[in-house]
């Protein structure tokens, strides 16, 4: 029994290509793919205007710098890329010259002539440095381009032999396809040591910027998540008036965005995340690994045609389609989980291992759960909308009052609509339950069973704290420029784009600007509009809870059409 995918794979193609079997090929992705059928099947179903209105089209994600995350230190100040030093070498031999005989002149000619030619410049070692006494934790800033934290924690690995459970990092949220430039810390890590990692001249950079070395007792404070993050986004061709775009603007700043958890949490390929816990609970353990595979194969084009082979081979060349793929993930320097998980299922072809082992192997085995529970919230918020969307608590409804969690007794002009909270249930915890005739413990339970995630209710184990999550929330600082942009050549600047400019960080403008445009990107655009009314394009600046989805805040007022979506099934 193979380890297959719950349905067909669905990726992306070129126009005009034709299907094969087992494959949907889509090109009418090429101008941006709607995401609305995902965000249906993740629950994520309302608007926070009680009447639907139109929602404003626009194009998202064409350029990486269109999607830019910051995190907001506690005083407020925005945290920056302020350098990125290079790594340092120490060379231990010196050059090697070898001579090479002219064979045109015979040794008795005094003219016969040897040429220096140099064969190797010497070798080189990386600097390591030391670490000071005392001091083992590393403070960083770390600036990635299309980079997810797991590629980071990878590079990590093998390119300055930094274990990933040295590192912390935070993932953000809206995706991977975008620049952040966030902090991190590090221990038993060199300052010389981090910046080999560092990719300057890539296509798309990753910038390490070592910054302090501190005392143990300081690693609570510096691997806390950030508490905001700051987005600048850049949408293409939109298509509305100027001053109705501003209004809806307008509206989202006052009235807010229901606060679903966004697709980054699920996915948008023929499998979600929370498939994987489901599947693997029900039993069907084939079903589950099938499902993180064709995850990784619809994210990731270099493991596609493997997969693909995979699931077309006969049973004969089953374990040598297998040991390719393996080899390659080795050689390409893959994460090692996914390598192992590609091991185990080829040991189980060989009959060496269950197949309920090999679903254990899978590293999204906790992610999946968290996902199923967020997925469940998204469902019971939509619910709570469907009751009153109105901006005001009802009796029975969970509030945050004075930093702890309440039910309502009565209605009361003094909690409204961003009071309310709603339970994540997580795991291994005991929340409390809003007492709504159709949002209560038994609809939890019940919507649980009915899409096969109620092993997050039957657990009796309760080791963490609950979770509590806002129904409503508003974007803070929010600030749009609608623009023409016929062409759609405006690009944000970058944080490596700035140091270039070599001003200083009080007088850097983050502005719409037509800098080094390539001609592959030009020609896309140009594809896209012919099949795009707008005309014009919108810059957005907000600030968000780190708990938040960017992705949740524009669907509020934007129809978007991704351009770049794998990086949402990335995990």
């Amino acid at each position: 029994m193979k380890a297959l995918p719950v349905g067909p794979l669905i990726r992306l193609a070129s126009v005009g290509a034709k299907a094969v079997p087992t494959l949907f090929e889509r090109d009418d992705w090429s101008a941006g793919r709607n995401l609305r059928a995902e965000e249906t099947r993740a629950g994520i179903l309302l608007h926070r205007s009680p009447i639907e209105r139109t929602r404003v089209p626009a194009l998202f994600k064409a350029l990486s710098s269109d999607f830019q995350v910051h995190e907001v230190a506690p005083h407020g100040d925005l945290l920056q890329l302020e350098g990125a030093p290079k790594s340092k070498w120490k060379k231990v031999s010196r050059a090697k010259t070898i001579l090479l005989e002219n064979t045109s002149e015979p040794f008795s000619n005094p003219d016969k002539s040897f040429v220096p030619y140099l064969q190797s410049h010497g070798e080189y070692v990386k600097r390591m440095g030391k670490l000071p006494q005392g001091k083992p934790l590393l403070q960083f800033t770390l600036f990635r381009d299309h980079h997810s934290v797991q590629d980071v924690l990878n590079r990590l690995r093998y390119e300055a032999n930094v274990p990933p459970d040295a590192v912390v990092l935070h993932p953000t949220p809206g995706g991977s396809f975008g620049c952040v430039t966030q902090h991190g810390v590090c221990i038993g890590v060199t300052k010389e040591q981090l910046t080999h990692a560092s990719r300057h001249y890539n296509l798309h950079p990753l910038l390490f910027q070592p910054n302090r070395y501190h005392e143990e007792d300081a690693f609570p404070d510096l691997s806390r998540p950030p508490s905001f993050y700051q987005y600048d986004v850049l949408l293409r061709f939109v298509d509305g008036e100027k001053d109705a775009v501003y209004r809806r603007l307008g509206e989202l700043k006052r009235s807010g965005f229901v606060n679903y958890f966004g697709l980054s949490h699920f996915g948008c390929g023929s499998s979600t995340l929370y498939d994987v816990a489901a599947l693997h609970h029900k039993g069907m353990f084939d079903r589950a690994v099938g499902a993180y595979l064709s995850t990784v194969a619809e994210g990731d084009p270099f493991h596609f045609n493997h997969f693909n082979r995979y699931v077309n081979a006969d049973t004969s060349t089953t374990l040598g389609v297998l040991t390719k793929w393996r080899d390659y993930c080795v050689n390409s320097k893959c994460d090692p989980r996914l390598t192992s998980v590609i091991e185990a299922v080829r040991q189980y072809h060989a009959g060496g291992m269950a197949m309920k082992e090999v679903s254990l192997s899978v590293p999204l085995h906790d992610a999946s759960q968290k996902s199923s529970a967020e997925f469940l919230w998204n469902l019971m918020a939509s619910q709570r909308l469907v009751l009153s969307r109105e901006d005001r608590a009802l009796k029975g409804d969970l509030v945050l009052t004075e930093g702890r969690v309440k039910v309502l007794e009565e209605e009361c002009g003094r909690f409204c609509l961003a009071d309310v909270v709603l339970p994540v249930p997580y795991l291994g915890t005991t929340p409390q339950f809003p007492e709504l005739p159709q949002v209560n413990q038994g609809r939890f339970v019940a919507t649980a069973e009915r899409y096969g995630v109620d092993f997050l209710l039957s657990s009796s184990s309760a080791g963490s704290p609950p979770v509590y999550r806002r129904l409503v929330d508003r974007p803070r600082g929010l600030r749009g420029q609608l623009f023409a942009d016929d062409s759609s050549t405006a690009v944000l600047k970058t944080d490596p784009f700035l140091l270039q400019e070599r001003s200083p960080a009080a007088s850097r403008l983050r502005y719409p600007c037509v800098y080094n445009v390539s001609e592959r990107h030009m020609e896309k655009m140009n594809f896209i509009r012919q099949r795009k009314v707008g005309r014009q394009s919108l810059m957005l600046s907000f600030v968000l809870d780190s708990s938040c989805s960017p992705l949740s805040a524009l669907r509020e007022v934007f129809s978007l059409d991704f351009l770049h979506f794998t990086d949402l099934s990335t995990f």
